[in-house]
């Protein structure tokens, strides 16, 4: 009989850590910051912050997005809200230099 008290007392205590850490998860809410030196569309960090950004946000998280992109890129607004990212624009709008290394046509 003592051995299924212990047994009980271990069960319930693993059953109020496990609420505690449902609890804590909810209530603890981040807002993150992401910097990426890409545009976040087509590379594979592009397509690796998209799917940050969206898991960040299914779990309540708020998410703020700096972007080196060049002159003309449109950001898709369902990557981002646009009052959540700043686009740092090469090419002579934010910088006055190319963004090295960046081609749709690699060698």
């Amino acid at each position: 009989m003592e051995g299924s008290i212990k047994k009980q007392a271990v069960d319930l205590g693993i059953s109020l850590t496990f609420i505690l850490v449902q609890t804590c998860v909810i209530f603890l809410k981040m807002r993150i910051l992401h910097i990426l030196s890409q545009a976040p569309d087509f590379t594979g960090s592009g397509k690796f912050i998209q799917e940050i950004l969206k898991n960040a946000k299914l779990n309540g998280h708020e998410n703020f997005l700096i972007a080196g992109v060049q002159s003309n890129f449109n950001l898709d607004k369902s990557i981002i809200a646009k009052e959540n990212c700043i686009p740092i624009r090469f090419d002579g709008k934010d910088m006055a230099c190319a963004i090295p290394g960046m081609s749709d046509a690699m060698p």
